[in-house]
């Protein structure tokens, strides 16, 4: 009796190993999957993953990626949580207006450019750089996505890429039409450009209008200076224009030059000078020169005062020791 129930055991076996085998895929499970899971209902975030609400008010961009119409941002959810990153810009994108960004009250995140954080208010990124938002999450850091901002003038792109999920509509360099690639422009040359691209899933298009500049800033410098930049005078300079910024270090220590507001200006005292100029497109020029001792007009009044002062207190105990003697 022992052996009744032996062989309905084996056939039950083989057949639920069979289900597994050939067409139980509720059974099976993707070890070879490695990105991320929806984080309400655990599965894969692939192309058939969807975000999109039945009342239209979401639209998926990429994939992990939608657009919020009620919002007017770009959503970035995070795996394994119910947090979400808000940012008026999709990863890649190069724009020239202020960017706002933001997250989820669960979530914690970290705004850098240029490799420095950017501290308080992230509501308004208005400052050229490149922008990467990092997430905080149980004591490990991971990118979220990044952004370029660019001035009217900028020397920081050298190729236009489409972030993922755009494509280029349309470029005009100089007021001219310049036919491209779909996905990326060739911005070498310099000249004012006119970028329109747009996001395929919403049809949402943007413009990035910049002037690409890559001359360096030229200053002109007049005073007693000779084939080593050495002078005995101060140094006057003139060409700044409109957007220049100077860095002036003597010695080491940073300073301040006398600006005239009209592009001139001028460094008077005794030292070692490095002087570094940037224009508004991020072009650098250095100079370096040094201001050796020398005597201008209020050093030689000075020097006069003192030279009177001691002239008369010579004749003033001249004068006393003769009267000494006659009394």
């Amino acid at each position: 009796m022992k052996y009744r129930y032996k062989r309905p055991v084996r056939a039950f076996l083989a057949a639920l190993l069979i289900c597994l085998l050939a067409g139980g895929s509720v059974f099976a499970i993707d070890t070879t999957y490695d990105g991320y899971l929806d984080p309400v209902t655990g599965d894969p975030l692939n192309g058939t993953t969807s975000y999109e609400a039945e009342d239209g008010s979401r639209t998926i961009v990429t994939d992990g990626v939608y657009y919020d119409w009620n919002l007017h941002t770009y959503v970035y959810p995070i795996a394994g949580t119910l947090g979400e990153v808000y940012s008026d810009a999709a990863d890649g994108m190069v724009l020239g207006e202020s960017v706002a960004v933001s997250c989820t009250d669960d979530v914690t995140i970290r705004v850098y450019r240029d490799g420095e954080e950017v501290p308080g208010d992230l509501s308004n990124l208005n400052v050229p750089g490149s922008y990467v938002v990092n997430l905080d999450q149980g004591g490990n850091t991971r990118r979220m996505l990044g952004f370029t901002l660019v001035g009217s003038r900028t020397n920081a792109i050298h190729t236009f890429r489409t972030p993922e999920g755009f494509y280029i509509s349309s470029v005009t360099m100089d007021g001219e039409t310049v036919y491209t690639d779909r996905y990326s422009l060739d911005m070498e040359l310099e000249g004012e450009y006119t970028v329109e691209y747009t996001c395929m899933a919403t049809d949402m298009p943007y413009t990035l209008s910049t002037t690409i500049d890559r001359t360096p800033p030229v200053l002109t410098f007049r005073g007693k200076m000779d084939e080593n930049n050495r002078m005995r005078s101060a140094l006057l300079f003139e060409g700044l224009q409109q957007g220049d910024t100077i860095y002036l270090l003597r010695s080491g220590e940073h300073v301040q030059p006398t600006l005239n507001g009209d592009g001139t200006g001028a460094v008077y005292d005794p030292g070692n000078y490095i002087m570094r100029v940037f224009d508004a497109a991020g072009n650098e020029t250095e100079y370096t020169f040094t201001i050796l001792m020398y005597f201008n007009a209020s050093s030689l009044a000075f020097f006069a005062l003192v030279l009177a002062v001691v002239i008369a207190v010579i004749a003033y105990i001249i004068i006393n020791r003769k009267r000494l003697k006659i009394g």
